[in-house]
């Protein structure tokens, strides 16, 4: 689905799973104009879109618009704000401030 001007704040994905704010198994995700604050996952501190494959398999386009990503953070070094294991995820008129991902 489509959403707008949505805050995700402080967000924790549990058990080693990702995506702390937004976790994509299949389908088509399209964020505009979202803020991604201090959200914490394994994989992709603020996304994770495992689904990438199936997305540009039926053509589905998923992307981020015009989004501010700040202070996102995962241990695994596995994409502090955003991990796309296979596939692809279109980023525009992005922010990217202080996000990190660290190998333990």
């Amino acid at each position: 689905g489509t959403s707008e001007l949505a805050v995700f704040d402080g967000n924790y994905a549990t058990g080693g799973t990702g995506g702390g704010a937004i976790s994509l198994g299949s389908g088509k995700l399209v964020v505009t104009g979202y803020k991604f604050i201090n959200n914490y996952a394994n994989l992709g501190g603020a996304i994770y879109n495992s689904g990438g494959v199936t997305t540009e398999l039926y053509g589905l386009d998923s992307k981020v618009i015009e989004s501010i990503f700040k202070d996102n953070h995962t241990p695994s070094g596995g994409g502090g704000a955003i991990y796309v294991p296979s596939g692809s995820l279109n980023v525009e008129g992005y922010t990217f401030d202080s996000n990190d991902s660290k190998t333990a």
